[in-house]
């Protein structure tokens, strides 16, 4: 993980791992998306955000021409109890601590895989954007559980 947090100049305790505490259905309840944003037992994605165009039509915020100005305010319009995260138990990989999602804040919530290669890139920078500007703190869930397996408590086949 250190070539991946020198390439996009990310907070290595930023990075969490899915342990073997999680219940086997987790998956389930998350968001099926790279970058989501999760609020106590509300969550959302850039697939579900809707935002203006160029050409001023409603499209997804993932959108090539999506208008990529987005504040918490608009992604908590879209925050819904369908996918809650229950059941998800997470440890940061740099300290081993447990991480709960906070209840009274929104969070980035980004999947992350070394495959997914520059891909993952504008999620990033838009997860930092968004810490900055709209003060909305982001959590990095590695996938790369191959390179990870000398952790004793990483829940195996996490995203299978």
């Amino acid at each position: 993980m250190e070539s991946v947090v020198n390439k996009f100049h990310i907070d290595s305790s930023k990075i969490y791992y899915v342990t073997d505490k999680s219940d086997k259905e987790f998956i389930t309840n998350m968001q099926s998306s790279i970058l989501a944003f999760v609020k106590g037992n509300q969550s959302t994605s850039v697939d579900a955000i809707k935002v203006k165009s160029d050409t001023g039509e409603d499209v997804s915020l993932n959108s090539c021409n999506a208008d990529k100005t987005v504040s918490n305010t608009l992604i908590e319009s879209f925050l819904t109890t369908e996918k809650n995260y229950k059941g998800l138990v997470l440890k940061n990989l740099k300290t081993g601590n447990l991480y709960s999602l906070p209840k009274d804040r929104t969070i980035a919530v980004l999947l992350f895989s070394k495959k997914m290669g520059s891909f993952v890139e504008p999620y990033i920078f838009r997860s930092k954007t968004l810490q900055e500007k709209e003060n909305i703190d982001y959590i990095i869930i590695t996938m790369d559980e191959e390179d990870l397996n000398e952790i004793k408590d990483i829940f195996k086949n996490s995203f299978d």
